[in-house]
């Protein structure tokens, strides 16, 4: 029988705790934009891939989006800058999504 490959599913504080991450910037609206330094697409795609997410599904060529238990969506995209990033996005009581948090993989 062929053995498949199962990868333990994380949470966000085990994947990126730890001081793993370095805050570049809260934006006015409470955003946190962090960086993974020397971080690259692969180690984003598995680090998105290792929580613990529902209703995951590939938007376009180039992102991927999943839903946390607590109802966070996360998406793994390139940033406008060109690197990776995870985004978490909250929907608030008014019923807006917000991003409440962006980890940037590279310099």
């Amino acid at each position: 029988p062929q053995t498949e490959n199962i990868v333990p599913k994380r949470t966000v504080d085990d994947i990126w705790g730890n001081n793993r991450t370095v805050v570049e910037n809260v934006t006015t609206r409470g955003t946190s934009i962090e960086r993974i330094p020397g971080g690259t697409r692969a180690q984003a795609d598995a680090d998105f891939d290792a929580l613990k997410l529902s209703n995951v599904r590939t938007i376009g060529t180039d992102r991927r989006m999943g839903t946390l238990a607590d109802g966070t969506n996360v998406i793994v995209r390139p940033s406008r800058d060109g690197r990776p990033t995870i985004e978490f996005q909250r929907t608030t009581d008014a019923g807006n999504v917000r991003t409440t948090r962006e980890i940037r993989y590279g310099d």
